[in-house]
């Protein structure tokens, strides 16, 4: 190999070696961009009931038989997720329902609330996605009762039955801001972020 040729392969691998770590910081960079931004949560549109209202208790049957108590006391918080068997987005969260079912159970129960299709679709969506584990009620009226008319969307209210936080949901994380919000004692996991940061930019002002 004549001395051209070793050093062209001197200053390729060279190359190769700066293209590499360029992208191990850009990877770096980016990944303490996504820990300084935080979560995203979810997006707390027009839809749903006011937050802290109450709830009164409203009775209605899931697809099993039983009679479902939502609203008033309970033992634990309530996570409602309003679904369709018609939505491919409703289909994506089914994963995100099952985990917070077995991950949550000690705190937190998932009453699932299909608001369209018929009781023929709704048992093949429960049957489909292995759904029969959790509470399944089929019921426009309490779509219409919670305010919700774009699902998926989810409402968590607290053991008194008050309203804490709600938005729309499409993944585990949306889910998991809206009961870390709650828990927090804020509607969101953004309010909460910005509450943070004007308290601590007070905390900067009055140190100065």
């Amino acid at each position: 190999m004549s001395n051209v040729m070793l050093i062209s392969v001197i200053c390729l691998w060279g190359l190769v070696l700066l293209l590499l770590l360029s992208v191990g910081v850009l990877a770096r960079q980016v990944g303490l961009l996504h820990r300084r931004i935080g979560p995203v949560g979810a997006r707390m549109m027009n839809d749903g009931p006011p937050l802290n209202e109450k709830i009164a208790v409203m009775t209605v049957g899931d697809i099993a038989g039983r009679q479902i108590a939502i609203g008033g006391p309970n033992l634990r918080h309530r996570l409602l997720v309003f679904l369709s068997a018609t939505c491919s987005s409703c289909e994506d969260l089914v994963p995100a329902l099952r985990s917070i079912a077995k991950s949550d159970s000690a705190t937190v129960e998932v009453i699932v609330i299909g608001l369209n299709g018929d009781e023929r679709v709704n048992r093949e969506f429960v049957k489909d996605h292995k759904l029969e584990h959790l509470t399944y009620i089929i019921s426009a009226d309490v779509g219409m009762t919670f305010k919700v008319m774009h699902p998926p969307y989810a409402v968590v209210l607290d053991r008194e039955g008050v309203v804490r936080a709600k938005g729309l949901a499409n993944h585990l994380e949306h889910l998991e801001s809206l009961l870390n919000a709650t828990e927090l004692g804020e509607p969101s996991i953004e309010s909460y972020m910005q509450q943070t940061m004007t308290e601590l930019a007070a905390e900067n002002v009055g140190s100065r």
